[in-house]
């Protein structure tokens, strides 16, 4: 599927940033509902030095109880509302490469 290419002015894309920033969605819940590119979005944002409102959220420390039934599953609720269970033990640097994974625009 072939995206036709849209050219929008400055102040277009400064009205797209500062709706974004009101909104108070995630990136691509916005992007999604707007018909926009999560990576037009970034990129506007990256160019317009308000880059810092479309970070990924950052991976968050968790604390986990000791003495709870084997096998112990972590669940991570993904910015779409997505559930991901995940076996206890599973590697940060894993964990966050599975999330930015299932987080990404599928490309066909």
């Amino acid at each position: 599927m072939k995206r036709n290419r849209v050219r929008r002015s400055r102040e277009k894309i400064a009205e797209i940033l500062s709706s974004f920033e009101r909104s108070g969605q995630s990136v691509f819940a916005f992007a999604k509902s707007q018909g926009i590119a999560v990576s037009s979005l970034r990129l506007w944002a990256l160019r317009s030095g308000r880059h810092k409102t479309v970070q990924r959220p950052a991976l968050l420390p968790v604390t986990i109880p000791i003495g709870l039934p084997s096998p112990v599953i972590l669940e991570v609720v993904l910015l779409g509302g997505r559930v991901l269970r995940v076996p206890q033990g599973i590697a940060v640097a894993e964990l966050a490469a599975l999330c930015d994974a299932l987080e990404r625009p599928c490309s066909r």
